[in-house]
């Protein structure tokens, strides 16, 4: 029966420890700062609160992940400081049509929902 108190023990720390360790921040600030980003048309990527400007070329694709990697792409990163679990936002402008004087910007975002210190990701439950 000793093996049953150190087997119990060492579950219950590896629950908390991949629990502790995929805290990831709040989801709606930023959502918000994508939105922002997408409005004040400031592109590039930032992770973690630094600045990194926008290094892809003068183009537009037509899906998401490939939008966040050229000129008009926007990249959000955030993660815990424990282990980090968090979010990867990454999209961009996907298309663009001129309307005589006016121009119709539209914006793709891939959202991913970061897990613990390996970086694994999957998409967020929609329901």
């Amino acid at each position: 029966m000793r093996w049953m108190p150190r087997g119990v023990l060492a579950g219950l720390s590896l629950c908390l420890q991949s629990c502790l360790l995929d805290m990831a921040p709040a989801r709606e600030p930023l959502d918000r700062m994508w939105i922002e980003r997408m409005l004040g048309a400031e592109y590039g990527s930032w992770a973690n609160g630094v600045n990194l400007p926008a290094v892809g070329g003068d183009e537009i694709r037509s899906w998401p992940v490939g939008a966040g990697t050229t000129r008009h792409g926007i990249g959000i990163h955030a993660g815990s400081t424990l282990g980090g679990g968090g979010w990867s936002f990454t999209g961009g402008m996907v298309g663009r049509v001129a309307m005589g004087s006016a121009t119709v910007e539209l914006f793709g975002k891939d959202v991913a929902r970061v897990h613990g210190p390996k970086g694994t990701a999957n998409l967020p439950d929609q329901s």
